[in-house]
């Protein structure tokens, strides 16, 4: 199901455009979760800090993506959420998004849908971390976010492959030569 969220929004829902300058945050982890976004222009990034306390690129969002800091409206962000480009943005009440499609069966339905996506992509990255090596990481990635590769800074990439930067030039280069010999 198509759906230009935009136009759905732009007379259902208020929501204003903002910008985000990079590295500006969306949201930080443990706010209260009360808006969403969706992206117009620019890539943003999910993340926590680990038990160290070192950044872990989660996932990456770009145009026309919708970001919030969690799943439903009102409870602590669970991650958090910044800008990698300057960003612009439609932000709008997250509840009142929960409660327009919930009231909308065909949106709701689209909804649900988002819901699972974001739940499997969660899902592909833990399997990802779990057991595959690092050039079947990097593959992950290239499929995952097939037009980010030049948009992210390597260092971010590398950071949510689990792998260092210079492993990741070794890896790209490797990968490189395999793909020309294909």
């Amino acid at each position: 199901m198509t759906v230009n969220l935009k136009e759905i929004f732009c007379g259902n829902i208020e929501i204003e455009e903002i910008k985000l300058a990079k590295e500006e945050f969306f949201i930080n982890k443990s706010q209260k979760n009360v808006k969403f976004a969706i992206i117009i222009k620019g890539i943003t990034r999910g993340f926590v800090l680990n038990e160290k306390g070192d950044e872990v690129n989660i996932f990456f969002s770009k145009e026309d993506d919708i970001i919030t800091g969690n799943l439903l409206p009102d409870l602590p962000s669970v991650i958090n959420i910044q800008a990698i480009t300057p960003c612009k943005l439609l932000v709008g009440n997250f509840k009142e998004l929960v409660d327009f499609f919930s009231n909308n069966p065909s949106l709701d339905k689209y909804y649900n849908e988002h819901v699972d996506s974001i739940h499997t992509k969660i899902q592909k990255r833990l399997i990802s971390l779990i057991s595959m090596s690092a050039i079947e990481k990097y593959k992950f990635f290239l499929k995952e976010y097939p037009s980010m590769l030049n948009r992210i800074p390597h260092y971010h990439i590398a950071n949510f492959l689990g792998i260092t930067p210079t492993q990741l030039s070794r890896i790209r280069k490797q990968y490189a030569t395999i793909s020309q010999q294909m």
